[in-house]
């Protein structure tokens, strides 16, 4: 849980790659701990912050799709990934929420529907390991 809330207070809204590669390296351990106890709704809510920290390492496609399918899962299961969002800079909320011309992000979000539990893991495990 600390590493969620450590990677939402170094995400801000600007385009800082360090803070994004930082903000992921958290969050893929504290999803490696949410594993380990079955604690889906807090994995959620540490994919949703991932979200996020693609978003400032210049991946808007990418950040889109992964936000969409932390919250289309989490509607499945009764979560809220967003409940720790409050720990976050409103600005980059406001950010995200206009990060790509509206069709493009329709299509971004249909994508990040499809995704399965596996591949938004994968994602954030595969965007920590690799420089920003």
């Amino acid at each position: 849980m600390a590493d969620v809330v450590v990677a939402w207070s170094v995400l801000s809204p600007g385009d800082d790659r360090n803070a994004a590669a930082e903000a992921l390296t958290a969050l893929d351990r504290a999803l490696g701990v949410f594993a380990e106890q079955s604690n889906i709704s807090d994995a959620l809510g540490a994919i949703y912050a991932a979200a996020h920290a693609l978003m400032l390492a210049s991946e808007p496609r990418t950040a889109l799709q992964l936000r969409a399918a932390a919250l289309h899962h989490s509607e499945r299961v009764g979560a809220d990934p967003r409940r720790y969002a409050q720990f976050a800079h409103p600005a980059l909320i406001e950010r995200m929420n206009r990060l790509l011309p509206d069709a493009d992000a329709a299509a971004a979000e249909q994508a990040g529907k499809r995704m399965s539990w596996t591949d938004m893991i994968d994602l954030v495990h595969d965007a920590a390991g690799k420089p920003l």
